[in-house]
């Protein structure tokens, strides 16, 4: 009996390392040239995202880590995010240093599909939403 419980402890210890490591490796650097940019205020304003990069330099089972760099104006902003993987593997949701919420996909190995919801820092800059895809470089 003592064996059958030993085995099986074995099997579900084993079947969970399995899961631990079903989450894809992000880590590297992540680039996209341009995207779509939605500014939210008395009326709807269309622009377009510059170069965003994010490097995943940290990542532990489902939890990854990181830092992104983008142009605003003649700007370059660098933010620190973390992100986390929903249970299937394929969908992450970040928040940034400044309190952006992003939700990404994973269409392929190499593209990550990012949504970014941005409340603003101040009410006159309006709500802003972001969609980039990001290729692996």
């Amino acid at each position: 009996m003592v064996k059958w419980v030993l085995l099986t402890l074995l099997f579900i210890s084993a079947s969970m390392t399995m899961v631990l490591a079903d989450y894809p490796d992000l880590k590297g650097t992540w680039h996209a040239d341009s995207g779509d940019i939605y500014i939210i205020g008395d009326k709807i304003e269309e622009s377009t995202a510059g170069v965003n990069d994010w490097v995943i330099e940290e990542q532990s089972d489902k939890v990854i880590k990181g830092t992104k760099s983008f142009l605003t104006g003649e700007e370059i902003i660098n933010e620190t995010f973390v992100g986390v993987f929903d249970s299937e593997g394929k969908s992450l949701y970040f928040l940034d240093q400044q309190g952006g919420l992003s939700f990404g996909t994973l269409t392929d190995p190499d593209t990550l599909s990012i949504t970014l919801l941005n409340p603003g820092s101040m009410k006159e800059d309006g709500e802003m939403m972001v969609i980039l895809t990001l290729k692996r470089t």
